[in-house]
């Protein structure tokens, strides 16, 4: 019969062995429940005891499960789902984080214990908590049950804690490892979706670093260009451009500052050696501070919307000349009707005079897709016609640059023709010592913003039963303009002087527009 000593050198013995076997499976393999279930056996032979189990906490942190164990019969292991109850020795366990022995469990009062483990036999156990990983919490309890009463010694709780400690280490493992490759197939399949998506669209995709230096182009660019991919990188993608469109592909480049988009159109060469119209596009991916990483771009086919574009201003161009044939003609069989018939020459002039405004603006809208229309250009015209450039040094015409859009501009223009024919006849262009000036500013703020502009003649004669206000171009700025520009207007006159403002409201936030 051994001695007390010999068997405590055995049991050590055996715990050591049960440690170093246990130490060498969690290294070695890959599969939690394999590992939680070796546990329970060798943790059962280490104790010599009839049973053992691992309850795992679930991520409520309320519900003990039964995740592995041996010696239980059917109906246990992974199946029975304990509540956290604070009156069971396992829920003082996981409370307290110290062992919980109890001896006897037929004459314990300190614990409620659930009916399986009584349906089980069990008499005496002990319950070590399985840490959890860095901030992580409990994985759950590591419980020894025995159908006989026992005392577990101090020996048996300090290689229980050794052990649970180990198994914890394994547990984290385990979970860390399960969560790389989580992340790993969720980041794989992500890419995958993207790539997906990427090479599905029907714009080239490109990535660039700083520079316009390419770090990445899609199948869909090597495709169309005939580039290899490494063709492609650096600045290779340039090859692709027509030579013409290079050096503006370089400049925009190097121009860009990271807050705004990047665009140009470019005409890129396909594989059968024609080129076609591009729009790229590229906006910046920025890191946490704020500095760009790198930026994503697309080339998209507007070869076509170029096409038709073209043509479109060619027609439009067409009809605005044929337009102006056209308000010739009238105005020649005008002429001619009103030479015929015994009508005031005054009348012919003012019939003469509109129709040739309208035919100035018409030469004016023909070339709109080419050169923006400005106030002030349409302003100088119509002076101009007036033969008011000889009287450079009494006129005075000033403001912002402002764009006049093509459903503004003939009305407009008919206003200052009438304001100019106006002054020529009887104003500031007629009298010695007259003096016009034609100004406009922006006022208000936002979408609010108007462009007020003020006709004023200065240093004239206005007699006392002068009829301002009547007639065709003062109808027009009281009546025309406030209805179909739904503009604002305003006449008003001394002794000495005349003054018209228009206020019309301007288009967008930024830029002058009416």
């Amino acid at each position: 019969m051994k001695s007390s000593s010999d068997q405590r050198s055995s049991a050590l013995l055996q715990q050591r062995s049960a440690l170093a076997s246990f130490g060498e499976l969690s290294l070695k393999s890959e599969d939690l429940d394999e590992i939680l279930t070796e546990a329970c056996r060798l943790v059962s032979e280490a104790l010599d005891t009839d049973m053992a189990k691992v309850m795992e906490l679930r991520d409520d942190g309320n519900f003990l499960f039964v995740r592995a164990g041996v010696g239980w019969k059917p109906g246990v292991v992974g199946e029975v789902c304990l509540s956290r109850d604070p009156g069971s020795s396992e829920g003082r366990a996981l409370d307290t984080g110290a062992p919980v022995i109890s001896r006897d469990i037929a004459t314990e009062d300190r614990f409620e214990f659930a009916e399986f483990l009584k349906e089980n036999g069990v008499r005496a156990l002990v319950n070590v908590i399985i840490i959890g990983g860095h901030e992580k919490p409990p994985f759950g309890i590591l419980q020894v049950d025995s159908r006989e009463p026992r005392d577990f010694n101090e020996d048996d709780i300090s290689f229980l804690r050794t052990y649970a400690n180990l198994l914890a280490a394994a547990v984290d493992r385990m979970q860390t490892d399960s969560e790389r490759r989580s992340e790993q197939r969720r980041l794989a399949a992500s890419e995958l979706r993207l790539r997906t998506l990427v090479e599905g669209i029907p714009q080239l995709v490109w990535r660039s670093t700083a520079g316009g230096n390419w770090s990445w182009a899609s199948p869909q660019w090597q495709d169309y260009t005939g580039q290899s991919g490494g063709e492609s990188l650096k600045r290779g993608w340039l090859d692709a451009l027509h030579p013409d469109d290079r050096p503006a592909a370089i400049e925009a480049w190097s121009s860009v500052d990271g807050e705004t988009p990047l665009e140009g159109e470019y005409r890129i060469r396909d594989a059968a050696g024609d080129y076609k119209w591009h729009q790229l596009r590229a906006a910046p991916a920025l890191d946490e501070e704020g500095a760009v990483n790198e930026w994503f771009g697309t080339a998209t086919d507007i070869d076509e919307l170029r096409r038709l574009q073209t043509e479109q201003q060619t027609l439009v161009a067409e009809l605005q000349h044929r337009t102006r044939n056209l308000i010739g003609v009238v105005d020649s069989v005008i002429g001619q009707t009103l030479r015929g018939a015994s009508l005031p020459g005054e009348l012919r002039s003012k019939v003469q005079g509109r129709l040739q405004a309208l035919s100035r603006v018409q030469g004016l809208l023909s070339q709109s897709h080419q050169e923006s229309i400005t106030l002030e250009r349409l302003i100088t015209l119509e002076l101009e016609a007036m033969a008011a450039d000889r009287l450079d040094d009494r006129i005075a015409v000033a403001g912002p640059h402002v764009c006049v859009g093509e459903t503004t501009v003939q009305t407009l223009a008919l206003v200052l023709h009438e304001l100019a024919t106006n002054a020529r006849k009887y104003g500031a262009l007629k009298q010695d010592g007259g003096r016009l000036k034609v100004g406009w500013e922006s006022v208000g703020e936002g979408r609010s913003r108007s462009l007020v502009l003020t006709w004023r003649e200065e240093g004239i004669s206005i007699a006392a039963d002068a009829e301002l206000g009547a007639g065709f171009g003062f109808a027009l700025i009281k009546r025309a303009i406030p209805h179909q520009l739904n503009a604002k207007t305003g006449l008003a006159f001394g002794a000495d002087w005349l003054e018209c403002t228009i206020e019309l409201r301007l288009k967008g936030e930024h830029n002058l527009h009416v």
